[in-house]
């Protein structure tokens, strides 16, 4: 089954979470005995319903009025698990923010029509940018708070129609919704006759995802099992990896041949792009975590420098940090920029103190870095 992870971007208070509860009482994707548990929590706590406490995981939600880490809710819709992701939106939380939007094939941007664009606004839209995120679409949401009108929806397409095209995005459909009456999300509004356009449901439902089986063989180690057979456990990152065949990782330029691989407990001949497996090599050699099996002949980028474009979360306070890729980590030397500014995109220039392995032309986890201070993120970037 297709899985398409989509995520929900924009300012605070927007509507986001609000959105996808939208989307999945409308599809009757919600229990009604879990509506139900809901209802009860808020009156237990003196609140009155809303249909965004669906999404809210945790307590302090429900009493702030607010999104605290990513929430994930599915819907199925013929051979697809559509993964609606829910982000926050407050500056104070945007690496809580890039946990869900690293994931997401697709996005929404949910600008509130009564506010109209805000700061977190702009700052999503360059995160999903440098995430590698291609398809987008603009759910103006709320366009019940400025009565339906048409002058509204497009004075604010008007506005952010120049900023999505300066970031890299074009050829945006832009969606005049509401979340809290159903208004062109599933169906169309009898309230919006000026509206020609399909809902936003119909850019859900088809957001096309690039087939990552079809590329070259990445296969990310995770761990090593050490026993009567050393299995070594990952992730197939796209391509396909099967028993019998030759296998190349980096660092060690080790070659083996696969001798088993396992799903679980049950042995497979094949795993494809997106699937957790354990494989058996022939030979009993040490594969650490962090190193990358590719197929012979298909070798993947290294190097010990690396640069892109990268957004910061904030300031550094010294020039080494951690520097992530994949699931190898390694220690690097900031060498451009000089200062660093929190909530601001740049180019980066690093250098590590050991070679990793990086794939530039790569949409997944190696086209991708992410920096650490102290354990705490405070930069994702892409490489080129």
């Amino acid at each position: 089954m297709k899985e398409v992870p989509i995520v929900f971007i924009g300012h605070k208070d927007h509507g986001k979470s609000s959105l996808i509860a939208r989307l999945l009482l409308d599809t009757n994707s919600v229990k009604q005995s879990v509506l139900k548990d809901i209802k009860s929590a808020d009156k237990e706590e003196g609140k009155n319903f809303e249909i965004a406490h669906i999404l809210d995981s945790f307590k302090e939600e429900r009493q702030n009025e607010m999104t605290i880490d990513s929430t994930t809710a599915s819907i199925r819709r013929g051979s697809g698990v559509y993964q609606l992701i829910d982000v926050p939106g407050h500056i104070e939380l945007i690496s809580n923010m890039l946990t869900g939007a690293s994931l997401a094939k697709a996005a929404i941007l949910v600008i509130s029509a009564d506010e109209g664009i805000k700061e977190q606004t702009i700052k999503h839209l360059e995160l999903a940018e440098i995430l590698g995120i291609k398809n987008l679409a603009v759910a103006i949401n709320k366009i019940d708070l400025i009565g339906y009108e048409k002058e509204g929806f497009l004075k604010i397409v008007s506005k952010i129609k120049p900023i999505l095209q300066s970031v890299g995005f074009n050829q945006i459909q832009f969606f005049p919704v509401s979340a809290k009456d159903g208004s062109n999300v599933i169906k169309k509004s009898k309230s919006t006759p000026w509206y020609k356009g399909k809902t936003l449901a119909d850019f859900i439902f088809n957001v096309k995802v690039k087939n990552l089986k079809n590329e070259k063989m990445r296969f990310l180690v995770q761990d090593r099992f050490a026993g009567p057979e050393n299995i070594i456990v990952g992730r197939v990152e796209s391509g396909t990896i099967k028993k019998g065949q030759e296998i190349c990782f980096f660092p060690g330029n080790i070659k083996a041949k696969i001798k088993f691989i396992k799903d679980f407990e049950k042995e497979i001949k094949k795993a494809s792009a997106g699937q957790g497996i354990g494989i058996v090599l022939d030979k009993d050699i040490i594969i650490e975590r962090g190193s990358v099996g590719f197929e012979k002949g298909v070798r993947p980028t290294t190097g010990k420098i690396l640069k892109g474009k990268i957004f910061w979360i904030d300031s550094a306070k010294s020039r080494k940090l951690i520097c992530e890729c994949g699931n190898a980590a390694a220690q690097g030397t900031i060498l451009s920029p000089k200062k660093p500014i929190a909530s601001a995109k740049s180019l980066y220039k690093i250098s590590l103190d050991k070679c990793i392995v990086y794939d530039p032309e790569s949409s997944g986890s190696l086209g991708k870095i992410v920096l650490k201070e102290d354990g705490k993120i405070i930069a994702v970037g892409n490489t080129l």
